[in-house]
C-alpha cells in the first residue's frame, strides 16, 4: 500500500472514531433532550386541561367535550384520547419518520397522565407522551451533522490525497533514477520537490548519479583505450613473428636445405638429421603463422573485413564438423567503410562468440547475420547450443571481452539466452 493511501485510510478512520465519538455524544443528549421536552409537554398539557374538563358543564355535554378534543389536533409529543365504554376519542402527534434504530436509540419510556372528566362518570382524559416531533428534529439535525462531517471527510482526504501525492512527486522520480542507474543509465536528474526532506534527497542522489556518470565515462575510456592497446600490441607482436620469427625460420631452413645437400650421399646421417630440421622448421613456421593470424588477421589488411570474417568463419567450420555455422551479409560496402578499430572489434567479437559454441555451447548450428544501412550496424549471432540462465553470466565464456569491445563501438549489446533454449548476441552501433 502506498504511502497516499495509508494517509488517507489514517485520516478516515480518524474522521469516522470522530464521526463515532460525535454521534454517541449527539445521541445520549438527543435521548436526554426528548425525554425532557415530552415529559415538560405532558406536564403542561394536563395542568392546562385539568380545570377545562373539571367544568361539569362541559363533561356532561359530550358534544362540546369532543369538540374541545378536536381542537387539539395540532397538539406536539402527546396522545391525547377520552376513554369511553363504547370507545376512544381522541387526538394522536404524527408517527415519527425518522429511521427506526435511530428511534430504538433516542426513544424515552412513555409516560402516562390522567385527568378526571367532571361529570360524575369517572371518565378520564388520557394524555401520553408520544416523542415523535422531537425524534423527528433530533434526527434531522443528526443527519445533517453525519453528512456535514462526511463532506468534510471526503473534501480533506481529497485535499489530502492530492496535496501528499504533490509532495511525494519526487518519489516516483527517485526510484526510476535508481531503476536506470541499476541498468547503467546515470543521465537521469531528479528535479526537487516542494518538500525540503525531497529537496536534500533528491540533491544527494543528483549528485550521486553524476559521481557514478563520470566515473562511468572515465571506465568507458579506459575500456576503449584498453582493446585500443591490446589491439596494437597484437598487431605489434605479429608484426615481430612476421618480421622476426619468420626470417629466422626461413634461414634455418636455407641452411637445413643447403646441409642436406652437401652431406647426401656422404654422410646420409647428418644428411637426414638436416632434413629433419628443415621439417620442423616447417612446423613451427606454420605455428607461427597460426599464432599471427590470431594475433592479428592478415586477411584483415590484405582482403578487407568481410573476406576475413568469411575466411574465419570458414576455417572454423573446417575444424567443427559437429557445427556448421552459416553467415549472411547485407550492405557489404558500408562495412568496408568502417574505420580499422571497429572491424577488428567486430571480427573479434565474432570470433569470441564462435569460440564460445564450440567450448561451451554444443550448438547443431550457429548463423551469424551482418547488416548495415545508413551507417546503422547490426551483428547477430545465434545459436541452438544449450544456453545458460541469463541472470547468472557464466565465468570463462569471454561475455566481459565482448561487452568491452561493445563499449569500445558505442554501441547497444543484447545477450538472449536461458538454459536449452540456446544464446543470441545482438550488437547494434553507429547512427
Amino acid at each position: 500500500m502506498s504511502l497516499r493511501l495509508r494517509l488517507s485510510v489514517i485520516v478516515s478512520l480518524l474522521y469516522l472514531a470522530g464521526l463515532l465519538l460525535g454521534s454517541g455524544f449527539l445521541i445520549a443528549n438527543a435521548r436526554q433532550r426528548v425525554a425532557d421536552e415530552v415529559g415538560a409537554a405532558a406536564i403542561l398539557a394536563s395542568q392546562l386541561l385539568e380545570p377545562l374538563f373539571a367544568d361539569a358543564v362541559i363533561a356532561r355535554d359530550q358534544t362540546r367535550l369532543l369538540d374541545s378534543l378536536q381542537h387539539l389536533d395540532e397538539a406536539r409529543h402527546l396522545d391525547i384520547y377520552l376513554e369511553v365504554d363504547d370507545g376512544a376519542a381522541r387526538v394522536e402527534a404524527a408517527r415519527p419518520k425518522a429511521p427506526a434504530w435511530f428511534v430504538a436509540l433516542v426513544q424515552a419510556p412513555p409516560q402516562r397522565y390522567a385527568v378526571t372528566v367532571g361529570d360524575a362518570t369517572g371518565r378520564q382524559l388520557a394524555i401520553r407522551t408520544n416523542p415523535a416531533d422531537e425524534i423527528e428534529e433530533v434526527w434531522t439535525e443528526t443527519r445533517t451533522f453525519i453528512t456535514v462531517l462526511s463532506l468534510v471527510l471526503l473534501v480533506a482526504n481529497s485535499l489530502l490525497y492530492v496535496t501528499v501525492g504533490r509532495w511525494l512527486e519526487p518519489v516516483n522520480a527517485i526510484v526510476n533514477s535508481l531503476n536506470d542507474a541499476e541498468r547503467g543509465d546515470f543521465s537521469g536528474r531528479v528535479s526537487p520537490g516542494p518538500l525540503p526532506e525531497m529537496k536534500a534527497i533528491a540533491e544527494k542522489l543528483n549528485k550521486f548519479t553524476a559521481m557514478l556518470r563520470s566515473s562511468k565515462e572515465e571506465n568507458d575510456r579506459l575500456t576503449q583505450m584498453a582493446v585500443v592497446i591490446r589491439e596494437n600490441e597484437r598487431r605489434h607482436l605479429a608484426r615481430e613473428l612476421h618480421d622476426q620469427m619468420g626470417q629466422s625460420i626461413s634461414a634455418v631452413k636455407a641452411i637445413a636445405f643447403s646441409i642436406a645437400q652437401r652431406l647426401r650421399g656422404t654422410d646420409d646421417t647428418s644428411a637426414e638429421a638436416a632434413t629433419r630440421i628443415g621439417a620442423i622448421s616447417n612446423e613451427i613456421g606454420g605455428h607461427v603463422r597460426s599464432m599471427m593470424s590470431r594475433l592479428r588477421p592478415a586477411l584483415l589488411d590484405e582482403l578487407g573485413f568481410i573476406a576475413a570474417l568469411q575466411s574465419m568463419i570458414d576455417e572454423w567450420n573446417r575444424d567443427h564438423r559437429e557445427s556448421f555455422c552459416s553467415c549472411n551479409f547485407r550492405g557489404v560496402d558500408e562495412f568496408g567503410a568502417l574505420d580499422p578499430d571497429a572491424q577488428i572489434n567486430l571480427y573479434r567479437i565474432v570470433q569470441e562468440a564462435l569460440t564460445n559454441v564450440a567450448r561451451h555451447g554444443q550448438a547443431e548450428w550457429v548463423e551469424v547475420s551482418l547488416s548495415a544501412a545508413n551507417r546503422r550496424y547490426t551483428l547477430i549471432i545465434a545459436d541452438n547450443g544449450r544456453g545458460f540462465a541469463a541472470a547468472e553470466t557464466p565465468h570463462g565464456m569471454g561475455l566481459t571481452g565482448i561487452r568491452e569491445r561493445c563499449q569500445a563501438l558505442n554501441g547497444t549489446l543484447f545477450i538472449v539466452t536461458a538454459p536449452g533454449a540456446g544464446v543470441r548476441i545482438e550488437l547494434t552501433f553507429g547512427r
